[in-house]
């Protein structure tokens, strides 16, 4: 036998002879014996938050895991991950043989597979840096969620503390455009999960693409609307890839988080598509969501992107974004004076038919870039960042809004609500619904009329027939079942004066369903 034969025949032995290894979250049956002092444990602004939403300053979930569990889990196993106080659980690797010894420990209240096959951020490969000039239209990315209303009453996201998740944040203090932060003190507090030091300037340099959506100042223009929020700055992973215990890092930033005094969370990125089937994106399922909806509970906001799988076959919401608690942002243009899709874009439902995402903020953005300069790049990873500072400016305005009630606030500001569908939520945020600014009333764009046969509308102001669809606006309508799911829904731009929606009207009117329609600020519904 030859030497490369013979190292072939070695390597496969060897293949054959160690023991698959997979994932498990380990649950354990109490917190025996762990202590803690809330007023030396939580930063001032996380005991503040606690106290706004009716919380003790701490309970169960705050408590540390048992140390000794921890340890005689971690010695069973192949690799432990961080142990999380709010599932009371630990991350590890282990094999078959391995995991039915742990099982059996007294202290092991059950187990569940992690499905840690990586961990995906949501953004497309940058475009071509822009001329210095490029500037000057920077508030595009802004304006979509009329954030120069912000700007002009002295809103910024000042007091507001915010934590991004991400991979890394390097050359933030090579930038001109994060200078306020250094300058100010605005970064709070910073820690790579990896690592396990508190050096983030490293890594990929997504995270800071992310924080220049949020905090990113080009010359005196702002690429996001929180100039003046406070940051806590965690690197939870590397991109993409398989890597075990991703989940364990993303719990563990959450909790510190929690612990900092974060109001707002914001996570572009999420568990891939090889992690989990379809139908576990109900909110329920994945760790992350479960996480996102008890953060909720603790008066944080979560703000996630939708994902990037709109145009791949299988255009599922990324977790943590599918929980109900957490604000899942997709990716939209506008176009027409309203929002369109972007086509990457994840759109809903959930597998349980809720509606996400929640509402839509810009995907193709300018970012600061890891060094000196700007570039141009997309992704629902920047349109989650935009949607939080967003949100931290609402909290400015009225700091003693409850995190549901932001949520549910921010998903009412909507461009398109009362009405909403599986692609856009309800549009683009609008600054105006908080700043009690009275807006021109659109005109009535449409008359809604039916036969036996068929429901269209006539729009108002158009030609038979507009070749080139110049006056055309974007009409967009939804059919809804009896529980309130769509089962139908479509944007069209009306380019004639006729546009028929739903053909063989008899088929939907036995059964109870509703038509809803929005174009140009009016919004109608029909029972078919």
């Amino acid at each position: 036998m030859t030497k490369k034969a013979l190292l072939l025949f070695l390597l496969s032995t060897i293949c054959h002879i160690l023991p698959a290894q997979t994932g498990w979250w380990v649950f354990f049956t109490d917190k025996k014996g762990s202590t803690l002092d809330p007023f030396s444990y939580f930063a001032p602004e996380a005991l503040e938050r606690r106290a706004l939403h009716g919380l003790p300053a701490c309970d169960s979930t705050d408590f540390p895991v048992n140390e000794n569990y921890v340890a005689a889990v971690s010695a069973l196993a192949t690799e432990a991950g961080y142990p999380s106080r709010w599932f009371n659980a630990l991350e590890i690797t282990a094999d078959d043989r391995q995991i039915e010894k742990i099982k059996s420990l007294a202290f092991v209240h059950h187990v569940e597979k992690s499905f840690d096959s990586g961990w995906n951020f949501c953004s497309a490969d940058d475009q071509p840096a822009k001329e210095k000039a490029y500037a000057k239209d920077v508030l595009r990315q802004v304006r979509a969620l009329q954030g120069q209303l912000f700007f002009e009453n002295g809103i910024d996201g000042k007091g507001i503390i915010i934590a991004i998740l991400d991979v890394g944040f390097p050359g933030i203090s090579d930038n001109d455009g994060f200078h306020h932060l250094t300058q100010n003190n605005l970064i709070k507090s910073t820690y790579d999960f990896l690592e396990k030091d508190e050096n983030v300037d490293k890594g990929d340099e997504h995270g800071t693409l992310v924080l220049s959506c949020l905090a990113g100042i080009d010359d005196s223009s702002c690429i996001g609307m929180a100039t003046g929020a406070s940051y806590l700055l965690a690197r939870i992973t590397r991109p993409n890839g398989n890597q075990y215990n991703a989940e364990s890092r993303w719990l563990a930033a959450m909790e510190w988080a929690d612990k900092n005094g974060a109001r707002i969370i914001n996570n572009s990125g999420g568990p891939n598509e090889l992690s989990y089937f379809p139908e576990n994106m109900n909110g329920k399922t994945c760790i992350v969501s479960r996480a996102g909806n008890l953060a909720a509970r603790k008066g944080i906001l979560v703000v996630s992107a939708a994902g990037n799988y709109g145009d791949r076959g299988r255009p599922y919401i990324l977790p943590p974004s599918d929980a109900d608690s957490v604000l899942c942002v997709g990716a939209a243009s506008m176009k027409k004076g309203s929002c369109l899709r972007d086509d990457y874009s994840s759109y809903g439902p959930t597998a349980d038919f809720r509606v996400k995402p929640d509402v839509c903020a810009p995907g193709r953005v300018e970012v600061a870039m890891s060094y000196e300069g700007y570039s141009e790049d997309e992704g629902t990873s920047f349109s989650s960042p935009l949607t939080a500072g967003f949100a931290a400016c609402v909290l400015q305005l009225n700091p003693e809004t409850k995190c549901m009630d932001l949520f549910e606030a921010i998903r009412k500001s909507g461009s398109l609500y009362p009405y909403f569908d599986y692609s856009h939520g309800t549009g683009f945020p609008q600054a105006s619904k908080f700043l009690q600014k009275k807006m021109v009333p659109a005109d009535t764009s449409y008359t809604l009329k039916k036969d036996d046969f068929v429901v269209w509308v006539e729009m108002k102001n158009m030609e038979e027939v507009d070749e080139e669809c110049t006056g055309g606006k974007l009409l967009y309508y939804n059919i809804q079942d009896k529980k309130g799911r769509i089962i139908e829904h479509s944007v069209v731009e009306a380019c004639s004066r006729r546009i028929t929606l739903v053909h063989a009207r008899q088929k939907y009117e036995q059964q109870g369903f509703v038509l809803h329609i929005f174009c140009n600020g009016q919004y109608e519904q029909f029972e078919l």
